[in-house]
């Protein structure tokens, strides 16, 4: 009996010593995370030109303090920079603390520490005078719908989403699905933005990754072994198989967690049962979410492009790459093509030739076929735009009759290099596939990346419009472009 009570005893003070060090790791880790979302609402405070200032107390789970650099001398200044001081760096130290306990009685691991450095971009004013075209809209915009399918990838120059020349990436859909997963063969896509599903809902299946945050105002279903690497928010969430979502879920809805599916963050929606019970809410408010501007109707106009020579493409023309090359041949200045009396548009399939840019150019044509090899490249950074009007004002694509489905597609190993970022516009439907590679961005209604395509996101916009705000402000106008905050490193401190 003395024998069984000894080890009871050792049994209860064994299963003690592990409930307290449960309890000590998991305020350990509360506290990691509120310091973590304390240096994401600070980074989204900067983005809108707001200092979140010194010890200022941003949520209930965090404290932040700020320093900043006028130059880059090493010298860092307590609290936010006096009127007239532009800052080029902040330092944010976020200090987390544990549910349950306040900042009075925190102690040892009930708090914990991270520090970030931002290199920053006030917010400026961009014009597009003088044939100047601003670099504003999405990576990729869809009116429609959009499949990533056969390991396409969206990628950035830096292969993170925070920084392309200042701009974040992103895709926007205004009334489709975003799907990437396919019946017959394992979805693998990489997604390197942030996605906003407008008005619809968001598949995710294979290994489909996307590694900035998602919005989707619909369904967000993921299952295979999918990952989104950000936050979430959507009207309901289904994750299955082994997904995971490595950062919070907010839902209106229902939260379905199935399988060895796995959520880091935490989660408001409505959950049922001993999950529900257990798993603890996000530690920061429910963001709002991206708007996804409307649809412009672009149709070409030669007096938004007044620093462009014009070289107008017969209907007999060949409407080739021997066609392109002859018109851009010796130019001294920028070249816009009018390729509109081509009754089957630009055909740029040619086998393993290159078509090399000597300045900006400009396509405008009914239809883009772009294949075999091909490439198009530049001795330097050089814009290229590749255009299919729409003729009808109504905020929506109007895909012109006679045409087919895709008036641009671009397979079998086409490749635009990185000296050449291309914007391609059309009120019809996008195609990449077969290993093609593009830099720039897509606008267009429904878009299907296919088969190994990779599209590196390059901002170059379109003369006269902020494709932002989907406004048309002119040639003169200006559009506001937003304060930028690159988070060049994070670290520990306790």
């Amino acid at each position: 009996m003395a024998v069984f009570a000894i080890i009871s005893i050792t049994i209860v003070g064994s299963t003690m010593s592990t409930l307290a060090a449960t309890g000590s790791t998991r305020a350990s880790v509360q506290a990691q995370a509120a310091a973590e979302a304390g240096i994401d609402v600070a980074a989204a405070s900067l983005a809108t030109s707001i200092c979140p200032g010194d010890s200022a107390t941003v949520g209930i789970q965090f404290k932040i303090k700020i320093e900043y650099q006028s130059a880059d001398d090493g010298v860092w200044t307590p609290d936010c920079p006096t009127v007239g001081v532009v800052a080029k760096n902040f330092k944010v130290v976020a200090t987390g603390l544990a549910e349950g306990v306040t900042w009075a009685t925190a102690v040892g691991g009930d708090t914990r520490r991270v520090e970030a450095i931002f290199k920053y971009t006030p917010a400026d004013e961009g014009s597009s005078a003088a044939g100047e075209v601003l670099g504003t809209g999405a990576a990729i915009y869809a009116y429609g719908s959009l499949k990533v399918f056969g390991s396409s990838q969206l990628q950035t120059a830096t292969e993170k989403v925070e920084e392309v020349d200042g701009s974040r990436a992103t895709i926007q859909l205004k009334t489709g699905d975003l799907s990437c997963v396919q019946t017959d063969v394992a979805g693998t896509g990489i997604i390197t933005a942030d996605v906003v599903v407008g008005s619809g809902d968001l598949v995710l299946g294979g290994s489909c990754q996307v590694m900035g945050n998602a919005w989707a105002d619909g369904l967000a279903d993921l299952h295979g072994s999918s990952k989104i690497h950000g936050s979430l928010v959507a009207e309901a969430v289904t994750a299955k198989g082994s997904a995971i979502i490595y950062k919070d879920v907010w839902a209106t809805g229902d939260v379905d967690v199935k399988g060895s599916a796995q959520i880091y963050g935490g989660i408001e929606g409505v959950l049922s049962g001993l999950l529900g019970a257990l798993w603890p809410a996000p530690s920061t408010p429910r963001p709002e979410t991206p708007s996804v501007p409307d649809w412009v109707d672009y149709d070409y106009n030669v007096a938004d492009w007044p620093e462009f020579e014009v070289i107008t493409l017969p209907s007999t023309s060949t409407c080739d790459v021997v066609a392109i090359r002859a018109a851009i041949a010796g130019a001294k200045k920028k070249r816009l093509v009018d390729a509109r009396a081509c009754a089957k548009g630009i055909d740029l399939v040619y086998k393993t030739e290159t078509l090399t840019l000597n300045g900006d150019l400009a396509l405008i044509a009914k239809e883009f076929a772009l294949g075999l090899d091909g490439h198009i490249d530049a001795a330097s950074q050089t814009n290229l735009w590749m255009i299919t009007p729409d003729l009808t004002d109504n905020s929506q694509p109007s895909c012109p009759k006679g045409v087919g489905k895709n008036t641009f597609t671009m397979n079998q190993s086409f490749i635009i290099h990185s000296h050449v970022n291309a914007m391609v516009y059309t009120p019809c439907g996008i195609q990449i596939g077969f290993s093609a590679q593009l830099n720039g961005q897509l606008y267009g209604d429904d878009i299907k990346l296919d088969v190994k395509s990779i599209t590196t996101y390059g901002p170059v916009g379109l003369p006269g419009v902020d494709l932002d705000l989907g406004l048309d402000i002119g040639i003169g106008g200006t559009s506001k472009t937003p304060a930028y905050a690159e988070r060049t490193s994070i670290r520990d401190l306790d």
